[in-house]
Formats: C-alpha cells, sequence, structure tokens
C-alpha cells in the first residue's frame, strides 16, 4: 500500500520518544514489524493513511504533527545542564528532551505575537573550569546576582515570577523519573529551565530552579566535554547546590536567623525561606556553623524522623507555578488574537501536552460547548 506524502520520519521518532517508547514497543502497539517503524524513522519508507492512523492513536499525536517541519535550530550556544543526571536513564532524558523541544516551539510561536521580558543576567564572567571556582565565589555570585536583581537579603515570596521576570523561560512538568529533577540550556538569547513536578515538595523545586539558575550563572564558559567527566560533573552539581542555597537563603541571614542549628530552628525558618531542613544542615556545615561531628548527629536524627521522603510542612507549603506562557497564551485568546482551535492546530501538538508544559488548568484549550437548556414552559411541564 502506497505511504502517505510529506510524512516527516524525524517527528514519528521524537513523538516515540516523547512516550517513553522503544521501537519494539511501538511496532507491538501498532501492529507492524520492528523492521517497519526503523524504516518509517529512517525516511526510507512512509506508512499508509490507515498504519499512520493507529500510530497517531498509540501515541495520543495529532496527524498534523507528522506533517510540521519545525525551522532549522542553528548552534546551540551551551550544553544542556541536568541535575542528577546518573540517576535517569537514556529512555527518560530523551523523552524530556523531546518535550522540551515542543516547550520551544511554543516559545517561538508565542515570540511572534507577545513582547517577552528582556533577559537580565549579570555576565559575571566565570572561570572555564569547575576547579577554578572556589566555595566563595558560589557565595559571591548569589550574593551577586540577588543585588544585579534589586533584592534584599530576606526571604524571596516568588522564586518562578523573579526568575520568569527576568527573561528566563520556565517550565515545570512531570520529566517522568524520580531521579531526574530538572535541566536548563540556554538557547539562542534566552535560557530555559525545566522543573520536574513529578512525586516532589514545593521546596524541592524551589531549589531545583535555583539550582538551574546556578548552572546559568556559573557554568556558562564550561566546555560541554566537561559533562562526561563525573568528578567535574559532580563538582559543577555540588556548586549549584550550593549556590542555590545561598541565593534563596543567603549568608547574612542564615547566621543571623539560625542562632541554634538544630532541627526545630530549621523546622521553624522553613515556611520563611522555603527551604528544606536537609539543605539547612548542609548550609550550617557549608557556613561552618557546625562541625562534622554535629552534621552527622543532625543527619541522624533527621533519618531516625523518616523525613527522607517527606519533611514537615512540605504539605503546606504551595509550589510557586510559572506564570509567563500561560499568560501569553490567555492574552492571544482573550485579545482575539487567536482561538484556542487556532493555537492548537498552529502548534500540531496535542492539547493535553500544551497545557501540561504552560501548567495550564485541564481542559483550558477546549473549546467551550454551549449546554442547551429547555425552555422554561417546556422545563415546568418534565417536573409536572
Amino acid at each position: 500500500m502506497k505511504g502517505v506524502s510529506g510524512f516527516i520520519a524525524k517527528r514519528l521518532t521524537e513523538a516515540r520518544e516523547a512516550r517513553g517508547l522503544r521501537k519494539t514497543n511501538l511496532a507491538e502497539l501498532v501492529q507492524v514489524s520492528d523492521s517497519q517503524i526503523s524504516k518509517y524513522e529512517s525516511n526510507s519508507q512512509t506508512p499508509s493513511p490507515a498504519i499512520l492512523d493507529r500510530i497517531c492513536s498509540v501515541l495520543a499525536m495529532p496527524i498534523e504533527y507528522f506533517f510540521y517541519e519545525r525551522p532549522e535550530n542553528p548552534d546551540i550556544e551551551s550544553p544542556i545542564y541536568y541535575r542528577s543526571m546518573s540517576y535517569a536513564t537514556q529512555q527518560q532524558r530523551k523523552a524530556a528532551e523531546v518535550k522540551y523541544l515542543w516547550l520551544q516551539d511554543i516559545y517561538t510561536y508565542l515570540w511572534e505575537f507577545i513582547d517577552f521580558p528582556a533577559v537580565n543576567l549579570p555576565d559575571i564572567n566565570p572561570p572555564d573550569s569547575p576547579e577554578k571556582i572556589s566555595d566563595q565565589e558560589v557565595e559571591d555570585a548569589a550574593d551577586y546576582l540577588r543585588q544585579f536583581w534589586g533584592l534584599s537579603d530576606g526571604p524571596i515570596e516568588n522564586l518562578s515570577r523573579l526568575v520568569e521576570n527576568n527573561g528566563i523561560v520556565v517550565s515545570f512538568f512531570d520529566l517522568g523519573a524520580d531521579g531526574l529533577d530538572g535541566f536548563s540550556q540556554k538557547n539562542h538569547d534566552r535560557p530555559h529551565i525545566i522543573i520536574s513536578t513529578g512525586k516532589t515538595s514545593a521546596v524541592r523545586i524551589r531549589f531545583s530552579l535555583a539550582h538551574e539558575l546556578g548552572h546559568l550563572i556559573l557554568h556558562t564558559k564550561i566546555n560541554p566535554k566537561t559533562l562526561n567527566d563525573s568528578n567535574k560533573f559532580k563538582q559543577m552539581e555540588q556548586q549549584a547546590h550550593r549556590f542555590a542555597s545561598a541565593f534563596i537563603f543567603p549568608q547574612s541571614s542564615f547566621c543571623r536567623e539560625i542562632t541554634i542549628p538544630d532541627l526545630v530552628t530549621f523546622r521553624m525558618r522553613k515556611p520563611r525561606w522555603k527551604l528544606s531542613i536537609a539543605a539547612m544542615i548542609f548550609r550550617a556545615k557549608n557556613l561552618r556553623l557546625i562541625d562534622d561531628d554535629r552534621e552527622k548527629v543532625l543527619r541522624r536524627s533527621y533519618g531516625a524522623k523518616k523525613w527522607s521522603r517527606t519533611e514537615p510542612l512540605d504539605d503546606q507549603i504551595e509550589v510557586d507555578y510559572p506564570e509567563l506562557l500561560r499568560d501569553a497564551i490567555e492574552l492571544l485568546i482573550n485579545e482575539g488574537i487567536k482561538t484556542r482551535y487556532e493555537i492548537i492546530n498552529d502548534l500540531a501538538l496535542p492539547r493535553q501536552d500544551i497545557e501540561k508544559l504552560l501548567c495550564l488548568e485541564t481542559d483550558f484549550l477546549k473549546d467551550n460547548v454551549i449546554k442547551l437548556k429547555l425552555k422554561t414552559d417546556y422545563s415546568m411541564r418534565a417536573v409536572e
């Protein structure tokens, strides 16, 4: 049977990877051979209309998706920085990266209509190797960014809004892996930060956001090959951790408010600073408010209370969801520039995926259907 014309092979690969499927999995679900899927993805053959319908159904993709040619994306300015990359499988990373590509498609589309905030990040001229970055330089970088953004040394009310207001594209969605908390990249002239919302707390999400911000400040000159060096990668992660803690809870405030560095004090300060108790133990050790022995005592007590998975107050601190892209979609709709249907059709992406990537309410982009009602007279007759 003759295949469909205009089918774009790489779009099938992307859709399959986004759904976390291997070629063998997809072949079984679509009821074709493994070699057929390979031929479709290598562009040596295109699927028939009937098989393409089955592919769309299995992958929950609109048929238009497979005919949408993404504009060429020239050189990327920086590598993707993963938090806890070693804990995620290659399949999980690929799924996350494809959804990140979709997010870029959405941002590019919205950029045609929306005047987004300019990128406002300082260039601290960091070294080209993590080995050349001292602990004090990490602390100084966090303090400098606070000053650059006009912040005091007090708590940050909404970190997501702060980051977005300074020109960084932020998205929260489930990355599908417990150990994959987030990643970041500078794509052309605009940084992007992706944070996972799967099975985690508001303070962990907030910490991950500040962690990725640390990469964007500290590691802009790092050679991408450095990420393949496990020791240097670990060092970069530790630096981003320290940056996150220092940015969320500055040294001056920490030393002033943590007069007694114990679990009771950390618990009391948690809702004010929205920093985990575990992170505050690390912070106290980094700032030499406690020694190694005291840290071990606190960690044993922390573990005995079974706080490793769920800390006190985790269920009371709300997530600061990103708003910039959501507001952009709402602006297009409210101003009559685009309808919900037109947005979905233009993007050639599943409605549910767009809603998740932009932190929209479920069915937000679903066309509203007017519910018919009986006229008053006939409604009364039904009651009688």
